[in-house]
């Protein structure tokens, strides 16, 4: 499964992200993902919580400085 996609995309925007002169991005992420947006050097700032359907969810915010 590992064909270096996510990382492609991930290098991608950060790309177009400094093409804007953004000096950061920040984000929610599925937990699932959490430790992929850590290998690629991201600080995990907090995170967002909300109800969907009545199940209560947890998703770990993160940034990037560009």
């Amino acid at each position: 499964m590992k064909k270096g996609v996510a990382k492609r995309l991930f290098n991608h925007m950060i790309k177009i992200a400094k093409e804007l002169s953004a000096h950061k991005i920040q984000w929610n992420s599925d937990p699932y993902t959490a430790s992929f947006y850590k290998k690629m050097g991201t600080k995990e700032i907090g995170e967002f919580k909300y109800t969907l359907e009545g199940n209560k969810r947890v998703l770990p915010s993160f940034e990037v400085d560009l």
